[in-house]
């Protein structure tokens, strides 16, 4: 990704369509590849009953990033168009370098490879979640799908209807 963004600061009046549409499917491949595997990173740190705020809270920061970005490159671009995208493009690539540097310092499991390996504990939300001392509903399934009816019965329509 760093790679296109560079080749990308090169564009300029005279350059050819065809080769920015290469920088730019470059950096879209770049993209591609990286969101499942933070992702699936994000979610596989976290314990399964907490997926779903994990999921939350990943969309909700990639949403939210996405904003403050295109508002602070957008305003970059205001005075001047190509100085402007010219600054917008040099700091996406040192974000994205820094971003890599920090995610080559951390271990499969999450934590840092140097420094101290303690394990800190942080209080999940809670908010309409069930702890783990207070008991399941009786006869009911506490996996993601427990909001199903038990018999499959009640899925389908009432005989006469629609057939």
């Amino acid at each position: 990704m760093a790679a296109s963004l560079g080749a990308l600061l090169v564009v300029g009046p005279g350059t050819a369509y065809p080769a920015i549409v290469v920088q730019l499917s470059a950096l879209g491949l770049g993209l591609g590849l990286l969101v499942p595997a933070m992702t699936a990173a994000m979610l596989g740190s976290v314990d399964a009953s907490r997926s779903g705020v994990a999921a939350g809270t990943l969309t909700t920061a990639r949403q939210t990033g996405s904003v403050i970005g295109v508002a602070l490159f957008g305003s970059l671009a205001a005075g001047n168009l190509v100085t402007g995208l010219r600054s917008a493009l040099v700091i996406a690539g040192v974000l994205v370098l820094v971003g890599a540097v920090l995610s080559a310092d951390v271990d499969r499991a999450g934590a840092p490879r140097t420094g101290d390996h303690r394990q800190v504990s942080s209080p999940a939300p809670t908010l309409l979640m069930r702890s783990e001392n207070e008991p399941a509903q009786k006869g009911r399934s506490r996996g993601p799908h427990s909001w199903l009816p038990r018999k499959p019965s009640r899925l389908l329509p009432p005989r006469g209807c629609g057939r």
